[in-house]
C-alpha cells in the first residue's frame, strides 16, 4: 500500500484570529466548510519565533534548546530510516530572515526546494518570499512520481509580516490600503513607538486578510 505523509508548518498564525476558533471575524470560511476538520483547543507553540519553534517541533528536544536540536536526528531522518523518500518544500528563502536555522534541517531531506530563493548576503530582498500556493505544483509533481513511501514537508511563509505581501488585493476580505498598512506596520515597529488605534486597525485588517 502506498504511503504519502504530509507535514505543513504554518507561520505566524494566531488561532485567536481564526474564525474556526471563535474569532468574531470570518477568516476561515473554506476550512469551516471542509468535512472532517479537527481543531485542537489545548495546544500552544513552544516558542514565538521560527528559529526556536521549528527545531523543537521536528526534533525530540525541549523548547528553547536550539543548539541541542541541531545535534538530534529530526523527524525527517526518522522517516528516511523507515524507507521514505523525504521532500522539504519551502516558500521562504534559504538561510533567510524567516527561515534561518530551519535550513539546516532541510539538509536531512532527499530533496529540498526553496521557492523564495537563496538569501542575499547584502540583505536585498530579505523580507521576500514566494506565495504559498506556489508549493501546489511541486506537490503534484512529487505525487506523480508514485514513490511507494514519501514524506512531504511544506514550510510556508504563512502570515509573516509584512502582512500585505501575503495576499493579493483581490483576495482581501477586509478592505485596507496596502501602502497605508505597510506604513502603519513600520510605525508600530519603530523603537519606543506608541501605536495609534488607527495603525493597530490597519495592521489587524491586513493580518486578518493574510489568515483568510
Amino acid at each position: 500500500v502506498r504511503q504519502v505523509h504530509m507535514l505543513v508548518i504554518g507561520e505566524s498564525a494566531s488561532k485567536r484570529c481564526f474564525g474556526l476558533y471563535g474569532y468574531d471575524r470570518q477568516t476561515t470560511p473554506l476550512m469551516e466548510r471542509m468535512p472532517g476538520v479537527m481543531t485542537f483547543e489545548d495546544a500552544t507553540s513552544g516558542a514565538t519565533s521560527t528559529i526556536l519553534a521549528v527545531p523543537h517541533m521536528i526534533t525530540n528536544t525541549a523548547p528553547g534548546q536550539v543548539l541541542e536540536a541541531t545535534r538530534q536526528p529530526s523527524v525527517l531522518t526518522a522517516y528516511k530510516r523507515a524507507g521514505y523518500r523525504v521532500y522539504w518544500l519551502s516558500t521562504q528563502r534559504k538561510h533567510g530572515t524567516f527561515d534561518t536555522l530551519t535550513s539546516l534541517f532541510a539538509e536531512d531531506a532527499d530533496e529540498a526546494v526553496f521557492q523564495g530563493g537563496n538569501f542575499d548576503l547584502y540583505g536585498a530582498g530579505a523580507y521576500g518570499g514566494a506565495s504559498d500556493k506556489e508549493l501546489l505544483p511541486l506537490v503534484r509533481s512529487i505525487l506523480a512520481r508514485n514513490d511507494p513511501k514519501a514524506l512531504i514537508v511544506l514550510h510556508t511563509i504563512g502570515s509573516h509580516g509584512p502582512y500585505p505581501a501575503r495576499y493579493s488585493p483581490k483576495a482581501a476580505r477586509f478592505p485596507v490600503d496596502a501602502r497605508a498598512a505597510m506604513s502603519a506596520l513600520f510605525r508600530i515597529a519603530a523603537p519606543g513607538a506608541v501605536a495609534s488605534p488607527e495603525d493597530l486597525r490597519l495592521a489587524q485588517d491586513a493580518y486578518d486578510n493574510s489568515i483568510c
